[in-house]
């Protein structure tokens, strides 16, 4: 096997360092299906025709049992079935607990399983936080969960029973990574994810309101706090149990399903986000969509109501020719299908769909939010302002999303919008990060730097990797790659075999960006020199990590974007100068705990080294503080094939023996296993699944805590309220009341002074424990009977000490042949229960005393090892203070050699003139110089001799004076022997550092005051031309503000310009649209004036036929009539000639109608 695709530009730098993943908010993706429009659809059609052939009572029944026998007893055929009747336009939906049955009856993979959590744990440990999951700190509120050694109990389960199905497994599997609360460690099973999905019915999205956003909230549908918003008459009803539970408690479990690793965080997540509503993401909450709900939702409400209908399960994957849990199995839990097997949903027109659903450029307009001044195309940020007396300082920054396809468009777009609001008089900002769950995590850093540009701003940004042994020869074959020392660049056969033809190693840096040492700096900001430095490993929390890396914002290569810069770095670096825009105390974030990876990032920079404050809005309604930022506040993901693909390309740097022994170990097993991508998920092409890579580090925090597990509670804490729900800036106002206003007292009681807040100085807390070097990668012991992975430095004592805990606390005691209730009586006295406790007490002890007895070690030995840096650093100092005064002193000579150079250039300019008036004279010859003036001749040369007189005395003393110094100066610092050369070491030669020292001390004094009278003249200068060079910056600096106050009226004024001609636009467009409408009345009256044209000259053709038939008919009795006539005349000759018939007179009249018709119509089209 070999890697034969090089995927291009996957720099694993702050390029994919925050991408959102589709998992984090429970919205499953599909290929070529819009899940958007299947979400939001308000009328799901629930295919009623079909279901009411199979299902009975569809609409209120709970339960199924005649639904699949129809189709043989098989649910799944029964949805074949269903679906295959179904109109070709309708909804693909079927009754959630018909869904279920399907998914239950999935035979169990016992030995896929078993395999599939072998590929789990090699993956899982590049987890980075699986230390601090199993053990957290005391301030973490979070349940500990051991997933290594609860993925050992699953596979143990396979054999003896615990699981009935495959539905039960992959739930249970699912919800294991769920409990470790992180965005970017999840698992998403094919069974759960790729066939369907669970929905209550639209209608039934919850909200949770306060009447003054400080007493307690109640839940409302969402439907009806929109509705009485915009009709005041109408008065909602709190909704006040669901499926028979009180509400808050139903809620309460509910919100357990999602995976932020806060509870008020979740609470929020059961509901509407108008964040990421606006922002073109569909989230309708986690109560809307998640797992299996039950077959139906039954509400009842405060004024006695209730609401029940039916739950629904939304297909997205091909059904055709599943008519059994084994077909079941075989289509969809089996790996990945090719496109083109998906089936398609129907196709639907435009004037079918309801709604207009958010494709990749969509036109900026955030619904819901008032206009903006500026906006991104991709809707991630924009800037507003807050209409409305008491407001007009305060500007807003809505970021909802780090995701930008286009970097530099969201740093303009940002950058312009401060410009603006400072040109504007805004001296006051709000940060809106609500829903924010990441994106591209360069522009974390950057938001920080836009409003702290100084030079010593610099964002910390510190991370690390867990270290584990692939990541180690990582890290190794990386250095070999980049001296040019691997197997396959000494064969190019072999590089071709491994990478492909037309690969270059440009391509195979781009795959091992993450551990290029060389564009990564250290924890102090200074460049990593080897492969080893940068792997370390370091000891902290009984698990082994990294050394600490940051990102070098100068190195295109570190930050992955070529051609961007963060302000203050590389092309930005000019706007070091630019002057903070808005004070700290000025600016607020606001968060609903929905902030994850960039999100966090970017909190964690504003808040830590900015001291800005946060206000959280929403969460349970209780009181107390509640936190910002709820979700992940990891620095990087990976998903499963980010790190296959990685594990690869080390694989292939390999030279064969080291790949035959990589075979053998992880790194061979992660690079090529197979099933866990045969039985993953996968959305929008790629595997639906992955692991936190990097902890995101405090800065000066030497127990080396993920941020993750600390508790940092926000300033100020709000409940929604119902105006908050469909107007945004109802909120902004409250924000604006509350952090700027002195309104405090408007905050939930007990939500103010938390001690990790920023109002109590909490944004500099560390964690509790400290790193320490570690010697080896992997030094963990095993215990067979607890399956605990504990650090070699605890022993046999903690792990027997472990094991008596799980036995006494954590599982049952048995006795008398059964296991322990806690309904039953106590253990008999003397039992072996209190033997055990016994037992336990004196480990604990024992334990307790060698933990003590370390400690005492470990300060002695950093007392030494502080000891001598003390001696070490104090003769590093002295050897670099004798070398910065030789350094001194030989500069003091060049400036010396400098100003002699000098002086005898200006002699010769001096004496240029008479030297040449003497040659000149001497070439004129006798003759000529007797005819001179004699009067001229002796003044002349008289004025000549005096300055050169001058000149050379004082030449002479300047140079005398200067050769003096200088031969001081070389007496005392050449040719005077140096003193013996220092020690290399401490350890080495402790006898000579007294006397070296003694001697470099002397010599150093001697040379300082050498140095000091040389330098008396440049001191003068400096005094001559500092006040001078100080005006001519002072006049820059003025120069530079008059520029930068031009240069923000002319983006104001051009803003303004812009604005105005789209205003013009929309005119001319509206202007046009009339138009266009009246062209189509005229056009509509045109045709209805000819359809009755031709209906009339139809009405003329019918009349002049008949009178035609009519005079025929008359003219056949003319002759008869003639002849009577001739009769009658021979009587009667005056008889009256006979009348003309009624039919040519509406003949006439109908011949006429025509032309005046015509001559109206030409009329109107003139």
């Amino acid at each position: 096997m070999r890697l034969t695709t090089v995927v291009l530009g996957v720099y694993c730098g702050l390029a994919a360092a925050g991408n959102p993943h589709p998992w984090m908010y429970g919205v499953p993706d599909y290929p070529d299906l819009d899940m958007d429009e299947l979400m939001t659809q308000a009328g799901v059609d629930l295919v009623s025709e079909a279901a009411s052939n199979t299902v009975s009572s569809a609409s209120n029944s709970s339960s199924f049992s005649n639904s699949t026998t129809s189709a043989g007893g098989e649910p799944c055929a029964a949805i074949n079935s269903l679906l295959s009747q179904a109109s070709p336009t309708s909804r693909r939906a079927i009754p959630a607990e018909l869904g279920m049955m399907c998914l239950a009856s999935v035979p169990l993979d016992k030995t896929g399983n078993v395999k599939l959590i072998d590929d789990l744990k090699l993956f899982v440990k590049w987890q980075s936080n699986i230390a601090y999951l199993k053990n957290p700190p005391a301030n973490y509120t979070e349940k500990p969960v051991d997933i290594m050694g609860e993925l050992d109990t699953m596979q143990k389960g396979l054999s003896n029973g615990t699981f009935k199905n495959e539905y039960d497994f992959q739930m249970g599997l699912m919800m294991l990574f769920n409990r470790a609360y992180d965005n970017h460690f999840a698992y998403q099973p094919d069974i759960l994810a790729s066939a369907m999905q669970f929905q209550r019915p639209p209608g039934t999205e919850l909200i949770s309101v306060s009447s003054d956003g400080k007493a307690m909230p109640e839940v409302f549908l969402y439907q009806d706090i929109r509705k009485a918003n915009n009709d005041s008459s109408y008065k909602p009803s709190a909704v006040k149990k669901i499926d028979g539970l009180d509400v808050m408690e139903y809620l309460r479990n509910a919100s357990t399903q999602s995976d932020f690793h806060d509870a008020d965080t979740r609470w929020n997540a059961l509901f509407p986000s108008q964040a990421l509503i606006s922002s073109g993401t569909t989230f309708l909450g986690s109560f809307r969509t998640g797992q299996y709900p039950g077959p139906n939702t039954t509400m009842l409400f405060a004024n006695g109501t209730e609401y029940s209908q039916l739950n629904l399960a939304v297909v997205f994957g091909n059904f055709t020719g599943v008519n059994s849990g084994q077909a079941f199995f075989k289509q969809f839990c089996t790996g990945p299908k090719p496109v083109t097997e998906v089936e398609q949903p129907a196709t639907t027109t435009v004037a079918s769909r309801t709604s207009s659903m958010p494709t990749a450029t969509p036109t900026p307009s955030q619904i819901g939010y008032p206009k903006a001044i500026i906006l991104n195309p991709n809707l991630s940020v924009g800037g507003y302002y807050i209409n409305g007396t008491g407001y007009e300082d305060v500007a807003v920054l809505s970021i909802p999303s780090y995701e930008s396809p286009n970097v530099q468009s969201f740093q303009n777009v940002m950058r312009d919008f401060i410009r603006m609001s400072k040109a504007q008089g805004k001296t006051k900002m709000i940060f809106d990060l609500r829903g924010n769950g990441g994106g591209n995590a360069i522009l974390g850093y950057d938001t920080f730097k836009q409003v702290f540009p100084q030079a010593d701003q610099e964002p910390f940004g510190g991370t690390r990797f867990r270290a584990n042994d692939a990541i180690k020869a990582a890290y190794q074959l990386t250095g070999d790659f980049l001296a040019n020392k691997t197997f396959v660049q000494s064969n190019q056969t072999a590089f071709i075999q491994a990478f492909g033809r037309g690969s270059t190693p440009d391509d195979v840096i781009g795959l091992t960006a993450s551990f290029n040492y060389q564009h990564q700096l250290d924890v102090n900001n200074k460049p990593i020199k080897t492969s080893d430095a940068a792997f370390g490993p370091q000891t902290a929390n009984g698990d082994q990590f990294t050394t600490t890396i940051r990102y070098n914002f100068s190195d295109p290569v570190s930050t992955s974007y070529q051609g961007f810069s963060v302000i203050g770095f590389d092309k930005n670096k000019n706007e070091t100068n630019t002057p903070q825009p808005f004070k700290a105390q000025d600016m607020v974030m606001l968060h609903d705990g929905m902030c994850s990876s960039t999100c966090a990032i970017a909190s964690e920079l504003l808040k830590n080294q900015g001291a800005v404050r946060t206000i959280a809005v929403g969460g349970r309604p209780q009181e107390g503080p509640m936190q910002g930022v709820g979700g992940t506040k990891g620095a990087q993901v990976f998903s499963w094939d980010d790190i296959q693909l990685r594990m690869q390309a080390t694989y292939f740097l390999g030279s064969p023996e080291q790949q035959a022994q990589w075979d053998k170990q992880d790194l061979g097993k992660t690079a090529f296993a197979t099933q866990l991508f045969k039985r993953s998920a996968y959305q929008g092409g790629r595997v639906a699944g992955g692991i936190n890579l990097k902890d995101n580090l405090r800065q000066n925090d030497a127990s080396g805590t993920p941020l993750e597990f600390m508790y940092e509670a926000a300033d100020c804490r709000m409940f929604f309220t119902a105006a908050m729900v469909s107007d945004v800036t109802a909120l902004w106002k409250g924000v604006a009341d509350r952090m700027f206003k002195g309104g405090m007292d408007q905050c939930v009681k007990g939500s103010t002074g938390d001690a990790s807040s920023v109002s109590a100085g909490g944004q500099k807390r560390a964690g509790d424990g400290s790193i320490a070097e570690g010697k080896a990668v992997d030094s963990t012991l095993r215990s067979a009977a607890s399956g605990r992975t504990t650090a070699g430095a605890l022993g046999h004592k903690q792990i027997l000490l472990e094991e008596a805990k799980d036995l006494l606390v954590s599982e049952p005691i048995k006795h008398n042949g059964s296991l322990a209730n806690p309904a039953d009586p106590a253990p008999p006295a003397g039992h072996v229960h209190d033997s055990l406790r016994e037992q336990l007490q004196q480990l604990q002890c024992s334990y307790d005393d060698s933990q003590r007895q370390v400690a005492e070690l470990r300060a002695q030995v950093a007392s030494l090892q502080l000891e001598k840096k003390q001696t070490q650093k104090v003769h590093d100092l002295t050897v670099l203070k004798l070398h910065d005064a030789a350094e001194e002193v030989r500069k003091s000579v060049e400036r010396q050699s400098s100003a002699f150079q000098a002086i005898e250039a200006q002699r010769n300019t001096v004496f240029e003139p008479a030297r040449d008036a003497e040659a000149a004279a001497k070439a004129e010859g006798p003759d000529l110089a007797k005819a001179r003036n004699d009067d001229e001749e002796t003044d002349e040369a008289g004025e000549h001799t005096a300055l050169r007189a001058a000149s050379d005395a004082e030449l002479e003393t300047a140079v005398r004076a200067e050769s003096s110094r200088t031969a001081e100066a070389r007496t005392s610092f050449v040719e005077q022997p140096w003193p013996t050369p220092p020690p290399t070491s401490l350890d080495e030669c402790p006898e000579q550092l007294s006397e070296s020292s003694a001697d470099i001390l002397a010599k150093a004094t001697r040379l300082q005051e050498t140095q000091e009278q040389s330098c008396d003249r440049a001191r003068e200068m400096e005094k001559k031309w500092l006040p001078v060079l100080e005006a001519e910056n002072t006049r820059l600096r003025e120069y530079q503000q008059c520029l930068d106050q031009r240069s923000a009226e002319r983006t104001a004024t051009f803003a303004r310009d812009r604005h105005a001609r789209e205003q013009d636009r929309q005119v001319r467009e509206q202007e046009r649209q009339v138009c266009e409408e009246e062209r189509r009345l005229r056009e509509e009256e045109r045709q209805v004036r000819q359809q009755n044209r031709q209906v009339r000259q139809q009405k003329l053709d019918e009349l002049k036929a008949k009178y035609a038939e009519l005079r025929a008919q008359s003219g056949k009795g003319k002759a008869k009539a003639s002849e009577e006539t001739q009769v009658e005349h021979t009587y009667a000759p005056h008889a009256a000639t006979p009348a003309r018939p009624d039919i040519e007179q509406e003949v006439e009249q109908e011949s006429q109608r025509p032309s005046e018709s015509a001559s109206t119509q030409d009329e109107e089209d003139a």
